[in-house]
């Protein structure tokens, strides 16, 4: 077999974030073939979290939706230097998990992280990453002139005005606050959904002013269930249109949600 290819999606930690909630490597290895059949490689995702200490049981559990069999985690203690402010030492908690990329069928049944998401669109474009039949809506997903992409269910710009607030309070308070806007972002909970990017609907996934009331009353997880009710009611509306949302699928997002707004330090509820 070839030498084995590995396509590193990760985030590199800057000495202002104290955590990182998702570090991806895709990995892939090359076609093997018998005869003249060519047997295409089925790529591999390794994951790897970073969590505060105190959430150790979630992170864990949060390993265990894509794999059942993660690696024993293990804690740590690490420094952050700023020329602002002193060293901060903090205690982590780091998993890893490896399982194999999904054959992508209807994207809107898929659910993790905004950056997660967007590796497997990415994916996407690689033959026989898509199953036969499917392939015309990871197209449209993919086109820029008719993008229905991964959307947040917490906008960015209601995380970008969140951290804004907590930011100027810990400055009033004279601490840091080390959380990056941008890395908060790409480890936001993500979806995937035909509505996206349509201006009729944007009052109701795009309207910043509900989600901070939401958020202020009951946290992030008032956000994620928001959605999901929007979502449940168009699909009563437009049933050809609107996708079914699963139990399962709003389970999982609440556990992975709730984990990132743990680590980038959010109102949980």
């Amino acid at each position: 077999m070839k030498k084995l290819l590995v396509i590193l999606i990760t985030l590199v930690l800057s000495n202002t974030a104290v955590f990182s909630q998702n570090a991806y490597k895709v990995l892939r290895s090359a076609p093997t073939r018998v005869g003249k059949i060519e047997t295409l490689a089925v790529p591999r995702f390794t994951r790897h979290i970073t969590a505060p200490a105190n959430q150790a049981k979630l992170a864990t559990k949060v390993a265990q939706l894509y794999s059942a069999n993660p690696t024993k985690g293990y804690f740590r203690s690490t420094t952050f230097s700023n020329k602002h402010w002193p060293n901060t030492t903090v205690k982590q908690f780091v998993i890893s998990t490896a399982f194999k990329a999904p054959i992508l069928r209807e994207p809107s049944t898929l659910w993790g992280s905004y950056r997660y998401l967007k590796e497997l669109v990415r994916l996407s474009q690689e033959p026989g990453a898509v199953a036969k039949g499917y392939e015309r809506k990871w197209h449209k997903i993919r086109d820029v002139a008719t993008y229905r992409g991964v959307h947040h269910i917490v906008n960015k710009s209601t995380l970008k005005e969140i951290h804004t607030r907590k930011k100027i309070k810990s400055q009033n308070n004279h601490k840091p606050y080390p959380v990056k806007l941008g890395e908060m972002q790409n480890d936001a909970p993500g979806i995937i959904h035909p509505f996206h990017g349509n201006p009729e609907y944007a009052p109701m996934f795009h309207n910043i002013n509900h989600q901070l009331a939401l958020y202020d009353e009951g946290g992030v997880r008032a956000i994620i269930l928001d959605y999901f009710n929007n979502m449940q009611e168009l699909h009563k509306l437009y049933p050809n249109e609107a996708p079914v949302i699963y139990q399962e699928m709003v389970d999982n997002t609440l556990k992975e949600a709730e984990l990132w707004a743990a680590t980038y330090r959010l109102r949980w509820k």
